[in-house]
C-alpha cells in the first residue's frame, strides 16, 4: 500500500523526505498517511519533528499497528532476541553501510566475532535486518536503527569489528588489485566510522595509526581527500618514524585537494622525520614529492634537484619502484624544457624499471607521458600504441582517472 493510495494525492517534497527515511516499512507508511489524511498535522511540521524525535513521531496509539516505536521495541525485545543478537544490531546500526552478505566477509568475520552468523540468523527471524540482494550488504532501516541507537549502548563488539577492519587494510594496500577494491571500497566509510571511535575513546594503539594511514592512501586514491583522521594519528604518536609516515600521508591529501602550501608543510614535516629515523625510503619519498610540488609552482632548479636527491636515496635503498617513479617525474620534468631526448631516455628507463617491479599503473601513467611524447614529435603511430597500452593497463589498475587521460590523448591524435 502506497502514500498516493491511502490518501488520494500525491505526496509533497516534505512527505517525500518522510517515505526516504521510513525505507518502505509498510506500518510507518500506514502512519505518515493516517497523519496526513486525518489533517493532524501538516507535512512540513511532521518532517521538522521527525529530524528531532525520529519514530516517536509516528505513533497515533498505544499498540503495535499504531506506534512504530512499540512495534519495534516488540521485535527488539521477542523472546527469539538474544544478547547477542541486540549487540550484533547496535553494531549494524552503528556502521553507516552496514556490513558485506559476501559469503568470504562473514566467514572472515566469523573468525573474530563467532557468534555473528547465529546472531545475524536470530535478526533476519524477527525482520530487525534485512539484505540488499543487488548490493550484497546487510542493513538495519532507518527507523529500527533509530530506535536501536537510542535504546542502549553495545560496545563489545567495536574493538573485535575494528580489529578486523585494520587486519583487512594492512592485508590490501594494493590498489591495483581488483580484488582489494572489491573488499575495501563498500567498507571504506565503515572504517572511517570505526577509526573514528578509537580516537574518540583514547585507543591509540600503533595499529590503529597505521591503519590511519593505510585508510587515508586509500581516500587519497579513490579521490576521497579526507584528512580529519591522519591529522588525529599525527596528534597522537610519538614514535618518529610512524609520524613521518602520518605526514606524508596528509601530503598527499593536501596535493589532492589543491593545498599548495599544506601539502609543502606537511612533506617538508616528513623529510625532517625521517631524517631523524635514518629511513632512506622515506626520505627519498617525501623528496619525489617536494619535487612534484616545486614542478606545480614552475620551480624547475627545486623540482631537479628534489628529483635527482631521491633518485640517488631510491638507489641507494635497492627500490626499483621508487627509482622508476624518479625518473618518470625527470621526465616530465625535462618534457616541459622542451628537452626531448633527455624526456624519452627518463620515460624509458622509468618504464623498463616498472616492469621490473610488476607495477600496472606505474607502467601506464609512463606510457601516457611516452604518448604525449610522440605527438610532441608527430610520431602520431607510436603515439597511438602507447596510448592505447596505457588505457589497458589504466583499466587493469582500475584507474578511471588515468582512463580519462588516456581518451583525451588519443582524441587529440585522432583530430590531427
Amino acid at each position: 500500500m502506497t502514500f498516493e493510495n491511502i490518501v488520494g494525492i500525491q505526496p509533497d517534497e516534505n512527505v517525500q523526505r518522510l517515505l526516504k527515511e521510513v525505507e518502505g516499512i509498510p506500518l510507518a507508511i500506514t502512519l505518515i498517511s493516517s497523519l496526513i489524511w486525518d489533517e493532524a498535522e501538516s507535512s512540513e511540521a511532521l518532517w521538522s519533528r521527525w529530524q528531532k524525535e525520529k519514530t516517536k513521531v509516528l505513533e497515533t496509539g498505544q499498540d503495535r499497528k499504531s506506534s512504530l516505536t512499540i512495534s519495534i521495541n516488540l521485535s527488539f525485545n521477542s523472546p527469539r532476541m538474544t544478547e547477542d543478537a541486540r549487540e550484533l544490531l547496535h553494531l549494524l546500526s552503528f556502521l553507516p553501510d552496514g556490513f558485506s552478505n559476501a559469503t568470504q566477509m562473514l566467514e572472515n568475520i566469523q573468525r573474530y566475532i563467532p557468534q555473528f552468523r547465529q546472531a545475524l540468523t536470530v535478526l533476519k527471524s524477527v525482520a530487525l535486518v534485512e539484505t540488499d540482494q543487488q548490493l550484497q550488504r546487510i542493513h538495519v532501516l532507518s527507523p529500527i536503527k533509530h530506535f536501536t541507537l537510542e535504546s542502549g549502548s553495545y560496545f563489545r563488539l567495536q574493538k573485535p569489528t575494528t580489529e578486523f577492519f585494520v587486519d583487512l587494510l594492512s592485508k590490501y594496500q594494493d590498489k591495483t588489485s581488483v580484488q582489494a577494491h572489491q573488499v575495501i571500497t563498500p567498507e571504506f566509510y565503515n572504517i572511517s566510522y570505526l577509526l573514528s571511535g578509537c580516537y574518540d575513546r583514547g585507543q591509540l594503539e600503533l595499529d590503529i595509526i597505521q591503519a590511519t594511514i593505510n585508510w587515508t592512501n586509500w581516500a587519497t586514491y579513490l579521490g576521497r581527500p579526507l584528512d580529519k583522521l591522519i591529522i588525529h594519528a599525527i596528534e597522537n604518536t610519538d614514535i618518529t618514524d610512524l609520524k613521518a609516515d602520518c605526514y606524508y600521508a596528509l601530503g598527499q591529501i593536501c596535493m589532492h585537494k589543491n593545498s599548495v602550501q599544506n601539502a609543502r608543510i606537511a612533506f617538508q614535516n616528513a623529510l625532517g622525520h625521517h631524517r631523524q629515523a635514518h629511513n632512506d625510503i622515506g626520505q627519498a619519498n617525501d623528496l619525489l614529492d617536494l619535487g612534484k610540488l616545486y614542478m606545480h609552482q614552475n620551480q624547475l632548479e627545486e623540482a631537479e634537484k628534489s628529483f635527482q636527491d631521491a633518485l640517488e636515496l631510491h638507489k641507494q635503498a635497492q627500490n626499483v619502484l621508487g627509482q622508476a617513479y624518479d625518473l618518470g617525474n625527470l621526465g616530465g620534468l625535462y618534457m616541459s624544457q622542451y628537452e626531448l631526448e633527455e624526456a624519452e631516455k627518463s620515460f624509458q628507463d622509468a618504464l623498463e624499471l616498472h616492469k621490473q617491479a610488476q607495477s600496472v599503473l606505474g607502467q601506464a601513467n609512463v606510457l601516457q607521458d611516452l604518448g604525449e611524447l610522440y605527438m610532441h614529435r608527430d610520431q602520431l603511430e607510436e603515439a597511438e600504441k602507447s596510448f592505447q597500452d596505457a588505457l589497458e593497463l589504466h583499466k587493469q589498475a582500475q584507474d578511471v582517472l588515468g582512463q580519462a587521460y588516456d581518451l583525451w590523448g588519443l582524441g587529440k591524435l585522432y583530430m590531427r
